[in-house]
């Protein structure tokens, strides 16, 4: 009996193993696509500070206009192993100055049958225009891992886990960063899509005469969108709706009695439609099982970016 229970294991581990090759034997080949989208919306701009001799808030309403192009080039092996590089500018104009971000993507994964298993590394660099056009002195770099799974012909789940560090000149923030998206497929070429990603980077400091500081950034978006590609046609058109907050908190102490700490927020209502030129796979559905379904995570956009420098 214990003989039999062990070769039923081993068979059915060569089962799910041979049905995943199998399917990506079929499936191999290139799927690339390049996009357009600009839009409109809103920030709603907090700003708090209280220390020992002063206190002040702030708060500001402004309007949005933006911008994202993206080039996506995906190979896919006959084995199942394949790799996508992603390139992304998007661009952020508002009342007080403009902001701008370059994300270079790369991932390396797996397809089985029905699942996708994978690594990605994300580099994003900030621009920012408030009169003089400059490169921010900071990047923003991310190490993580990522999976797909299919469940029956018209649903997707997809998932994101990463590592995520800022850097400038003169200090380090760590932190992690997790994403979760869902797509539904009314038809082949008809998709309706949701996506949450939080994440946050963080630094503690202490030293002489007993000061303690701490740095800490947080971001949470809230993704809503659809798709649809033009019978007998390379194009599609899509929309989304994003809610960004991006939050800065700092506090400083020391042993005689000086403190401040402060807190600046930036929530974006965000509305975006675009057009895409598809290069490869002949259906949405067929690109999200087969071709480019990965995506570079949503972090911390250019505004915070110009509040910490």
């Amino acid at each position: 009996m214990m003989r039999f229970k062990q070769t039923a294991l081993v068979a059915a581990l060569a089962l799910a193993t041979a049905s995943p090759l199998a399917t990506a034997a079929q499936t191999g080949g290139v799927d690339a696509f390049v996009s357009g989208a600009l839009g409109t919306g809103s920030t709603d701009y907090k700003d708090t500070f209280v220390g020992t001799y002063w206190n002040e808030s702030d708060k500001q309403d402004l309007d949005n206009t933006f911008g994202k192009y993206r080039a996506t080039l995906n190979y896919t092996d006959k084995s199942g192993f394949g790799g996508q590089m992603d390139y992304v500018y998007a661009t952020d104009k508002h009342d007080w100055f403009d902001s701008a971000t370059t994300d270079i993507v790369g991932h390396a994964f797996y397809r089985g049958n029905d699942w996708l298993l994978g690594a990605l590394a994300q580099r994003r660099t900030f621009n920012i225009n408030d009169g003089s056009d400059y490169p921010l002195p900071m990047t923003l770099t991310v190490m993580g891992v990522e999976a797909q799974k299919q469940f029956g012909a018209n649903t997707s789940v997809y998932a994101q886990l990463g590592r995520q560090n800022l850097n400038d000149d003169s200090w380090k923030l760590g932190g992690w960063i997790a994403s979760v998206e869902g797509r539904y497929f009314l038809n082949d070429n008809l998709l309706v899509n949701g996506k949450l990603t939080s994440g946050a980077v963080k630094d503690s400091s202490s030293g002489c005469c007993s000061y303690s500081g701490e740095d800490k950034i947080k971001t949470t978006t809230l993704e809503l969108g659809g798709e649809y590609r033009l019978p007998n046609t390379v194009f599609s058109v899509f929309g989304t709706y994003a809610w960004i907050k991006d939050g800065y908190q700092y506090s400083y102490s020391n042993n005689g009695g000086y403190f401040y700490e402060g807190k600046t927020e930036y929530t974006t209502h965000q509305f975006m439609v675009g057009v895409k030129l598809n290069l490869g796979k002949d259906s949405l559905r067929q690109r999200d099982r087969e071709g480019a379904s990965l995506n570079p995570m949503s972090v911390m956009g250019g505004n915070t970016a110009y509040e910490i420098w």
